[in-house]
């Protein structure tokens, strides 16, 4: 993608008298020179080299024509730039309107040095293209920000104080934090970063195709709040790394809308709803939701939008082979999507890396408005997705169908595992896991609509942990190429898998793990199912295996029922990838398979 290139030209300058109490201060080198007290309009571009500027007390400064104002221009660069404050209801405001032949208006903060914009105590800034059409893969380029432009650049915005507000008004309206260099963001005590326009996206080190290896970060926290943009990219960026933090019961982001009809190639697809992107094109991206805050992406009212979501790690648009980080903790902390066909992926396209949290009572929640709502757990081949729901009100509710080993057209896809603690509870309609997906743990599986129905294929996997747990699946539990894997330490201590549906045995096995001497009239049985068990001939039965230091010999007789069938098998020899996994894993999610039933 061509580089978006910000040149401070050379000036001419108007201006008008303004009242005593308007002030615009500038010290050092700051071009034009002749900029004063007062009510200002500018023609040409502004630079601040090492040099200040500051609007206070109610100025208005505002750049046309040529408008574009760049801080730390050159390399040995020092600069600030600080609007602050109003006189009797009228903010401070610095304005950047219009557009030129290649580029609507932009800031630069931190172009090839050191440079830093402060927004506070009720102050704006605007960046409105004044409706020029404009583009975002050929010129003219978008109006917006950008925040650490080339290598070895540092770039800060500060954005602090209610009613302070950073807006940009622009076809593809845009705001880039760390891009060649390092930038931050810090959006607190209610102040405000808006987007308005089609197709805006805001991104923390990232950028379609592109090799940037800037850093990103965005700190939102006390009633901080980002509205508009339609896509958030985090971690985008080949060598890159992006870092979101959310904290705080008031603080927010608000992605809407969705891609026009026309949306050009290679940016989006045409109808693409809202979306959150970490960790893609190679980069690490990280999103912490903490503390009551909130994510919500929502293309409900935007006519024809479909798949608004998140992806972690990986990406069709930015590039493939990122690693995505997503953490929600705590009561009321919450990513919500809401649109018809919304979608979320952890462990994305090949070699993807993603891993979600969701921990301490917070939430992830796929409001499944038009009941297609999806999300996968490693979807392509030699992706691989982690998702940890831990605590007593920690819920992901992926609407429709979770697909965990799986991807979107029901194909063997990556490896992917959800692990349940402590309460944790993961709502789905539709539950597959396939070869290379686990559930582990111990917690809820249910339905977002009503009951769920979870199919264990192509041999995937259910575990129950490190030690003995319950897991209870409020539906229907069908095994179907699939294993179980249990733990017997006593036979009043073993796993237990709660069914208030039905359960059936179609094909696959149920594997093992045994750590203490049965007697010989001994039964045991894992399952408490309310419903009706269904065992068909073609169902591979048991295999067991001692627990590593349980002193079980070879050859120990163990029975098990499963509904009405009763099998029994010895313990045999556990071979050398399945003991590796053992001692490795602490009995948990092992991968080693005694029976494949079905082709891959």
């Amino acid at each position: 993608m061509k580089a978006i290139s910000r040149i401070a030209l050379p000036f001419s300058v108007a201006f008008i008298c303004v009242p005593s109490y308007a002030t615009l201060v500038t010290t050092g080198a700051v071009t034009p020179a002749v900029l004063g007290p007062g009510d200002t309009v500018v023609t040409t571009g502004v630079a601040v080299g090492t040099g200040t500027l500051e609007i206070n007390s109610g100025t208005s400064l505002t750049l046309n024509t040529n408008p574009f104002l760049t801080i730390a221009p050159v390399a040995t660069d020092i600069g600030s730039v600080t609007v602050t404050g109003s006189n009797l209801g009228t903010p401070s405001t610095l304005r950047l309107e219009g557009a030129t032949v290649n580029d609507g208006a932009f800031l630069t903060v931190g172009k090839n040095s050191n440079g830093t914009l402060n927004i506070l105590d009720g102050a704006k800034v605007e960046i409105d293209a004044l409706g020029a059409s404009l583009n975002r893969m050929a010129a003219p380029y978008p109006a917006g920000f950008q925040v650490g432009r080339n290598a070895g650049s540092t770039g800060e915005i500060n954005l602090s104080g209610v009613g302070s507000e950073l807006s940009v008004v622009s076809d593809f309206a845009l705001g880039r934090i760390g891009r060649y260099g390092d930038g931050e963001m810090n959006i607190t005590n209610g102040a405000t970063l808006s987007f308005t326009g089609k197709n805006s996206d805001l991104n923390v080190s990232s950028d379609v195709h592109v090799p940037n290896s800037g850093n990103g970060v965005l700190n939102i926290n006390t009633g901080g709040r980002v509205v508009g943009p339609v896509y958030l990219d985090v971690g985008g960026s080949q060598g890159g790394e992006g870092i979101v933090n959310l904290d705080g019961s008031s603080s927010s982001i608000s992605l809407s809308g969705a891609c026009t009809p026309d949306c050009p190639a290679g940016y989006s697809y045409p109808n693409q709803g809202a979306f959150l992107t970490v960790g893609a094109n190679e980069g690490k991206g990280t999103v912490n939701i903490t503390n009551g805050a909130k994510i919500t992406i929502d293309s409900s009212g935007t006519s024809g939008a479909i798949n608004a979501g998140f992806g972690l790690g990986g990406s069709s648009i930015i590039g493939p082979m990122g690693n995505g980080t997503l953490n929600v903790d705590g009561a009321g902390s919450e990513l919500r999507v809401r649109g018809d066909k919304s979608v979320f992926v952890v462990g994305r396209l090949e070699d993807g890396a993603g891993a979600m949290s969701v921990t301490n009572g917070g939430k992830v929640i796929m409001e499944n408005t038009d009941g297609l709502s999806e999300g996968y757990v490693g979807d392509r081949a030699g992706a691989e997705g982690l998702i940890t729901i831990d605590g007593a009100g920690s819920v992901l509710d992926a609407g429709y169908r979770l697909g965990i080993g799986v991807d979107q057209v029901q194909a063997i896809a990556g490896k992917g595992k959800v692990t349940l603690s402590n309460g944790g509870k993961l709502l789905a309609d539709y539950i597959h896991i396939d070869n290379g997906g686990t559930i582990n743990g111990n917690g809820t599986l249910a339905g977002s609509t009503g009951p769920t129905q979870v199919r264990v294929i192509e041999n995937g996997l259910i575990d129950t942990g490190l030690s003995t747990g319950v897991i209870v699946i409020e539906g229907d539990l069908i095994l179907d190429g699939g294993s179980l894997l249990l733990e017997a330490n006593s036979m009043a201590d073993f796993d237990r898998i709660v069914v208030t549906g039905d359960a059936i045995f179609n094909t696959g096995v149920m594997d093992i793990i045994l750590g203490f001497m049965p007697g010989p009239s001994d039964v045991l049985n894992f399952f408490d199912v309310q419903g009706t068990v269904t065992v068909l001939d073609t169902f591979g039965g048991i295999s067991v295996v001692s627990a590593p230091g349980s002193g079980v010999p070879l050859g120990t007789d163990v029975t098990v029922m499963v509904g009405d069938h009763q099998y029994t098998a010895s313990t045999q020899s556990v071979p050398e990838p399945m003991t590796l996994a053992l001692v490795g894993l602490g009995l948990a999610g092992i991968g080693y398979k005694r029976k494949s039933l079905k082709t891959a």
